[in-house]
């Protein structure tokens, strides 16, 4: 046997490492996303898609209405009893819905941070985009914390103390109280909610005005206009879902639904693109911001 190997099966070899050396350098560019990114997308999704499952469980139960409105002590009880079998689920929908707002805050502040050049350009419309993003975080860890409570309290009202006996045998007023004070509660992280709702919005709405602004391609602020294009229709959408939740004591079904459709669309399928996309950019434009960064400095120090 020769123990030269022929120009043929060389040529082979050699088709056979270039096509391993892609593949290789194609998975690892594949790999590379700002994780701050993939878990604020992976929390954001886990959540709303739990919020999602429990509101179609509430509609599958044939939820009623005119029913709940008249306040009916029997049909109180059974919504609470719904309540207390769901409150794992809600519990741990509000609190990944808190630690995605956190999250968010790193992507977000890493694109104001590359958008303004370090604080160098429209540094007042950065400052929103970044205020936006903190005010929401803080807000809805809050308003979850606060629900959570509301909740937890609720159920165990309901199942250790008296609410069918107070003025007389069985007039149910304990059940009546326990449903107005939850709504009530209710009401103040409804609004919560809705600033949520704004927040985004204008995050998504102000980013894409400041890419819009920026013509110059040399800098390091050099997102894909494609994605801010994506911005400013999740902006619309979330537009929508905030006037939907504001009016919602006007039609409660029909902005309720609207709400629901809205939020399906936005946080399940358009925000984890969007977030996704955002993850892919985020590490090459660090880069080359610091290396812009770096260059000026040896400019600076060799003058």
């Amino acid at each position: 046997v020769s123990s030269r190997a022929s120009p043929a099966r060389l040529s082979s070899y050699h088709c056979s490492y270039c096509s391993l050396l892609t593949a290789h350098n194609f998975t690892a560019k594949m790999a590379i996303i700002d994780l701050s990114c993939l878990l604020t997308t992976i929390l954001f999704w886990t959540s709303n898609l739990l919020y999602i499952v429990g509101f179609g469980h509430k509609n599958r139960r044939s939820f009623n209405f005119s029913t709940w409105t008249e306040l009916e002590p029997a049909y109180i009880e059974q919504e609470w009893q719904r309540r207390s079998e769901e409150r794992g689920i809600s519990s741990a929908a509000s609190l990944l819905g808190a630690l995605a707002w956190f999250s968010l805050v790193v992507p977000i502040l890493n694109v104001v941070w590359i958008l303004s050049v370090g604080g160098q350009r429209r540094v007042g419309l950065h400052v929103v985009i970044a205020a936006l993003a903190l005010g929401g975080s803080i807000s809805e860890l809050l308003a979850r914390l606060m629900m959570v409570g509301v909740e937890n309290v609720g159920v165990w009202l309901s199942q250790d103390w008296n609410l069918d006996n107070w003025a007389s045998e069985g007039d149910g007023l304990g059940w009546r109280t326990l449903e107005v004070g939850y709504m009530l509660s209710r009401g103040v992280i409804m609004w919560i909610d809705a600033f949520e709702w704004l927040a985004l919005a204008g995050i998504y709405t102000l980013i894409f005005v400041s890419l819009r602004a920026d013509t110059d391609s040399s800098s390091a602020a050099s997102f894909s206009m494609k994605w801010a294009y994506l911005g400013l229709v999740l902006g619309v959408l979330s537009t929508i879902a905030f006037l939907a939740d504001t009016l919602r004591f006007l039609s409660w079904k029909l902005m309720t639904t609207i709400e629901m459709f809205v939020a399906i669309v936005n946080t399940l399928i358009l925000f984890p693109i969007w977030l996704i996309w955002l993850g892919r950019q985020l590490p090459r434009l660090r880069t080359k911001y610091e290396e812009d960064l770096n260059s000026k400095e040896r400019e600076a120090l060799t003058d």
